[in-house]
């Protein structure tokens, strides 16, 4: 059991806690509605073209083979991961 003093003392980084995360958050909304441009459309097409971008790493094969091999894997791990869970 915590004495009064502690509990006023997680009271109070408990509140401390939750502004900071407020302000965080408050910030990054802020950025978000200052944005412009045209809201996302999803094309079935463009979609499709990503997902296999992503899942092959087209863009990682280029120079240096046995790096890219390891990263590929690494990925290709984590992706499994996503899927599975």
């Amino acid at each position: 059991m915590l004495t009064l003093t502690e509990k006023i003392l997680f009271a109070l980084a408990a509140l401390f806690s939750a502004y900071g995360t407020y302000l965080g958050f408050y910030r990054v909304y802020r950025v978000i509605r200052r944005g412009s441009g045209a809201p996302l459309r999803l094309d079935a097409g463009r979609v499709w073209k990503t997902l296999r971008t992503w899942v092959l790493m087209a863009d990682l094969w280029k120079m240096r083979r046995f790096s890219s091999l390891m990263h590929v894997m690494i990925a290709w791990g984590f992706i499994f991961y996503l899927v599975v869970n």
